[in-house]
């Protein structure tokens, strides 16, 4: 609610590579966890840090694409891809590598460091332009076009 328009302003790789980074200190934190407060607070990070990052990929998805519509298929996609490979991916390294608990969390540091590098080499599709703090204000509205009732809409009364 807070980060999804900042990579408007400041562009969609500065935002990535935080974004990964955070990733990055969640992995470690994760994988360090002793106790619930560490885990809580890994979780924290990562939830932000996936939220920002979500919303720049997205864009620059759409911001690079060739032909029209296939950034908005890829991303209406690939979070549900994500999560089944992941779930899937996730099984299967805590049942069959060692050390379950941390194992998963050093595949995905190295794979955030590895999207840090590709992202690094990646053009940037957006200049930056003042207003990053403004664009960090969550805002609650409805398109105009979504506010009119078509003619051919379906009424149930």
């Amino acid at each position: 609610m807070t980060v999804g328009s900042l990579s408007d302003s400041v562009g969609r790789r500065p935002v990535l590579l935080i974004a990964l980074a955070l990733e990055v200190v969640s992995m470690i934190a994760f994988t360090a966890a002793d106790g619930l407060a560490l885990l809580l607070l890994a979780r924290v990070v990562q939830g932000f840090a996936t939220g920002a990052a979500i919303s720049a990929l997205g864009s620059a998805l759409i911001d690079l694409e060739r032909a029209p519509g296939h950034g908005v298929t890829v991303n209406s996609i690939a979070p549900t891809l994500g999560l089944a490979l992941g779930a899937i991916g996730s099984s299967i390294i805590s049942e069959h590598l060692p050390r379950p608990t941390e194992t998963i969390y050093l595949v995905f540091l190295v794979l955030f460091v590895l999207e840090i590098v590709g992202i690094w080499a990646a053009p940037e599709t957006v200049p930056s332009q003042p207003g990053a703090l403004a664009s960090m204000r969550p805002v609650l509205a409805v398109p105009s076009s979504a506010l009119g009732t078509p003619s051919n809409a379906i009424s149930l009364r």
